[in-house]
């Protein structure tokens, strides 16, 4: 009995560790069989396994990258001027022999240089360089890689495992006035085909000629690339590799246009995995043989646009507040707000990825207590103050919010405060005046969350049967604020999505623009969106509105995300 008991437990504990993690597929007739009273097995399909499978090792290589960069900065190789980046995912392609479609496994890492701080002086490649060696960027960024396949990548290296490797090096516009030498270390070129600026083309290099253009240049970097993975990379030696190199020369002239990438692509890389339809497989509670996952990859989660622009004055404080049950004992599971931690993760991955802020320059809460948001509120404030009027920044807050029942003062809400006592919350006029104490240049708040005591479930004050408008303080400052609905309205989930509806929207505008849009046509977009599918969804109106300082007038309507 007591072993039955144990392994009773260990299947709840695995269907609550896959919900709070939202890997999200609506388990449908299809894909799930009920083997015992109120227990499922969920099937997963196979593609769907392998988009998780690839997703978190996507999340560490990306830890990895943050933690060895760090330490090369805290050892003065490089500095905050270097920003690497790494992304894997898999695409469906076809296999140019049989016809057939097949699933690749796409890695690249890549490096660039914000500015040159002072001129001439980089950690890129000096000009006229073109050995792995002379780049301190470039060797971090190929000890990444080494490692990342020496580890992660390594069980889809078998041997005979076709493997595409793109190497692409970048030149500045600076003319090469006299031939640099070159020392042969890589042999004599004699018409070898390549892409130049997109275009295959062909050239020749050899001892006697030497550099002369810029196009030799950024091809011998991607060859110092190369001349490493075929001597350092093991893994490779027994797979059948395909090297593609691209030169780009760019017009302008800067450190910031000298640059490494590498793109690895392994061809079928899951032909072995996942075959059994029972791996992967879930064992969960049915509650009324209702099952409430569900199993597609949410459109706004993947194919997240990336910017090559970085904003060293760019900010970001986010916060995702779901989980207040744990918090107070005495509320229960529906008072938690659905997908507000997911909602604030996958903004986060735009800040990163789209707005272009840098990773140090974030400040990122999960089911944030009074005390972290109150300390996170002062953290964004000295930051403006520092900045003198230089600064950038992007708030967002998914969770409660509650008004005060006697004031209408609307509140923001910790998960360790009650509905009955907000003396620990913080006032949204509070969190207005912090961020606006100071000049900045821009300061944007996207707000899911309403004030009325509604919410994406049962609310916080639903118990009371309490409906409440909010009361609007004027705005101060360079400041606009997207909220996700208005008056006595609700903000409410997309469940198909696992998202906020205001979040979905606002993220799928940004994603289809790549973030190139007006905060006026932001607007309009979300809240015509939001206003129709909450009706068709969740048969509930919810508009969202949109709040600006007297001072800056119209001016906001032609203010850019990035």
């Amino acid at each position: 009995m007591r072993l039955k008991t144990i392994i009773f437990l260990i299947v709840i504990i695995i269907c609550v560790n896959v919900n709070s993690q939202s890997i999200g597929i609506p388990v449908r007739s299809e894909n799930y069989e009920i083997i015992a009273s109120n227990i499922a097995r969920i099937t997963i399909p196979r593609r769907i396994k392998i988009e998780h499978e690839v997703a978190k090792i996507d999340t560490l290589f990306k830890i990895d990258m943050e933690l060895y960069t760090k330490k090369q900065r805290e050892q003065k190789i490089i500095t905050d001027n270097i920003k690497t980046s790494v992304v894997a995912n898999v695409k469906e392609e076809t296999d140019t022999n049989t016809g057939n479609s097949i699933l690749n496994l796409h890695v690249e890492y890549k490096y660039e240089v914000i500015k040159a701080l002072i001129e001439n002086q980089t950690e890129d490649f000096p000009m006229g360089k073109y050995k792995l060696l002379a780049s301190n960027a470039a060797k971090i960024t190929m000890q990444l890689l080494k490692k990342a396949v020496e580890n992660q990548l390594s069980e889809y290296l078998s041997s005979g495992t076709k493997v595409t490797i793109k190497i692409t090096g970048s030149t500045d516009g600076t003319p090469i006035t006299s031939k640099i030498p070159y020392l042969g270390e890589y042999g004599d070129f004699i018409n070898a085909g390549y892409f130049l600026n997109g275009y295959f083309d062909e050239l020749s290099i050899t001892k006697e000629t030497g550099i002369v253009n810029n196009a030799q240049l950024a091809f011998l970097r991607t060859y110092s690339v190369r001349d490493f993975i075929d001597k350092y990379v093991e893994q490779f030696r027994v797979t059948q590799n395909t090297y593609q190199h691209f030169a780009i020369v760019a017009k302008e002239r800067g450190a910031q246009y000298r640059r490494i990438s590498v793109e690895i692509i392994i061809q079928d890389a899951f032909r072995n995995k996942f075959l059994d339809t029972n791996e992967g497989s879930l064992i969960c509670l049915a509650k009324n043989n209702n099952m409430d996952i569900n199993p597609t990859i949410v459109d706004i989660d993947v194919n997240i646009p990336t910017t090559k622009t970085i904003n060293p004055h760019a900010y970001a404080l986010i916060i995702g507040n779901e989980d207040y049950s744990s918090y107070q004992s005495d509320l229960s599971s529906e008072v938690n707000v659905a997908y507000a931690v997911n909602d604030a993760n996958i903004f986060r991955n735009y800040i990163l990825n789209t707005f272009g802020i840098p990773e140090s320059n974030i400040k990122f809460l999960s089911n944030a207590t009074s005390g972290q948001m109150y300390q996170a509120i002062a953290w964004i404030n000295k930051i403006i103050q520092k900045e003198g009027g230089s600064a950038e920044v992007v708030v967002y807050y998914a969770g409660h919010g509650l008004p005060d029942e006697k004031t209408n003062e609307p509140y923001i809400i910790p998960v360790d405060v009650s509905a009955t006592n907000l003396q620990s919350a913080i006032k949204l006029h509070t969190l207005y005046t912090k961020l606006t104490e100071y000049p900045s240049k821009k300061i944007t708040v996207f707000m899911d969350a309403c004030f009325s005591g509604g919410s994406r479930g049962q609310g916080l004050l639903a118990s009371r049967g309490v409906k409440v408008k909010p009361k609007q303080n004027l705005l101060t400052g360079n400041i606009v604020v997207f909220t996700s609905s208005s008056g006595e309205q609700s903000s409410l989930p997309f469940k198909d999505k696992q998202h906020g509806m205001f979040t979905y929207y606002l993220l799928k505008k940004i994603q289809e623009t790549n973030g190139d849009i007006s905060y006026n046509d932001l607007y309009n977009y979300v809240k015509k969106e939001v206003d129709l599918n909450c009706v068709k969804v969740n048969s509930k109106e919810q508009t969202p509105n949109i709040l600006y300082s007297i001072e800056l007038g119209e001016n906001w309507m032609d203010w850019k995300l990035k």
